[in-house]
């Protein structure tokens, strides 16, 4: 997720009314998508201000240097916090600082609740 090129108004939840006040500038979605890319990750198009990365648990951990495990039961990978938690959230400290300041989160997707692993 990126961050907004503009501080938002307010903090009602976003709507397709409101969306334009979290879209992160041409300029920014630009950077990091590029930046992402020629690291090794595959790159999906932007929607709203935010887009997918793939790649193996090995560059996640060299490009993020995110800490990562994965639950072989769900198959989930999360970040390992320095207390011992989990998190699906991941740290952008690898990146350029140029690149780091304009994105917000890099996150997981959870696995859903539901289904053959959820038992």
């Amino acid at each position: 997720m990126l961050r907004p090129a503009a501080p938002r108004r307010s903090q009602a939840p976003v709507t397709a009314e409101n969306v334009h006040e979290v879209m992160p500038s041409p300029e920014a979605a630009a950077l990091a998508r590029k930046t992402l890319e020629q690291a090794g990750f595959q790159v999906g198009p932007l929607v709203a201000n935010s887009f997918s990365i793939a790649g193996s648990m090995r560059l996640f951990k060299e490009v993020l240097h995110a800490p990562l495990e994965s639950d072989r039961r769900t198959r989930a990978v999360k970040a390992k916090r320095s207390d011992g938690s989990a998190s699906v959230e991941l740290p952008v400290r690898g990146l350029p600082p140029e690149v780091a300041k304009v994105i917000e989160t890099i996150t997981f997707t959870p696995p859903p609740d539901f289904g053959p692993t959820n038992y």
